[in-house]
């Protein structure tokens, strides 16, 4: 009898909490969204908790768009608070359920999320601009209240170093690889093979201090490439040329 009326106060409480959000303004979240990360910004906040929609959401100097929310009530009888969202355009495209439990632990589920040029291009690799896009899907990450990564995995398509590739006179190699977690940070683990050239791997690690650790290792069959990758800041390992740097992942600009 006890468990039974643990279990009705339970539902009868998860019952309040969403007739609660139901009606409830969207709006309570304008401070929210402007804390989620340097840079960001928006037009607007429509609906309510339970279906909140951001309008015209910036980052940076970047248009994003239209963000669709949706409250996800099956989560409160677990504990956790979670939301899908969706967003669609050629900056940012994404399809992501996103809860965070009493523990503070952050859970990712990635359907599909492409990353467009207009995100990328800030970046660049031994000096030259990066484009393209970077596409996860069907992945899970869990994330600790500091930011620690717990797991993570799912699989990624990127063809982000056409350009620069094209600079250094390398072919097209396009890279496919996973999320993964390493010593507690998020990181992707990128490969690809041209036949004639050879194989590049890239990995790309977030860190604490919002910054992030990119390595490149490329085994590459002429000689000449290689020597060519030495004037763009590439040093020789083994059978191997690298390149490695840790810098600020840049959220405003």
């Amino acid at each position: 009898m006890f468990i039974r009326n643990v279990r009705l106060a339970a539902f009868g409480g998860a019952l309040f909490l969403i007739a609660l959000v139901i009606g409830t303004p969207a709006s309570v979240f304008r401070s929210a969204v402007f804390n989620a990360a340097p840079g960001v910004n928006f037009s607007s906040i429509e609906g309510t908790v339970w279906r909140p929609k951001i309008r015209g959401l910036t980052q940076g100097r970047h248009y994003i768009g239209d963000v669709q929310g949706q409250f996800k009530p099956s989560l409160l009888m677990r504990g956790a608070v979670g939301y899908d969202f969706t967003t669609t355009s050629s900056t940012l495209s994404a399809s992501v359920s996103a809860a965070r439990g009493r523990s503070g632990l952050m859970l990712l589920d990635i359907r599909e999320l492409v990353v467009g040029s207009a995100l990328l291009e800030r970046y660049a690799l031994a000096g030259v601009q990066v484009s393209g896009n970077v596409v996860v899907k069907d992945a899970s990450v869990a994330l600790k209240a500091s930011g620690r990564c717990e797991s993570a995995v799912g699989d990624v398509q990127a063809d982000i170093l056409r350009a620069p590739a094209a600079h250094m006179g390398l072919p097209p190699i396009d890279l496919v690889g996973e999320l993964a977690c390493r010593d507690g940070n998020l990181s992707l683990a990128l490969s690809g093979v041209d036949e004639k050239a050879g194989r590049v791997s890239l990995n790309i690690a977030v860190l604490s201090g919002s910054r992030y650790q990119l390595a490149v290792d490329a085994e590459l069959n002429d000689p000449a490439l290689r020597d060519l990758l030495y004037t763009f800041g590439f040093e020789q390992r083994g059978d191997s040329v690298v390149y490695e740097e840790i810098a600020a992942l840049k959220m405003s600009s």
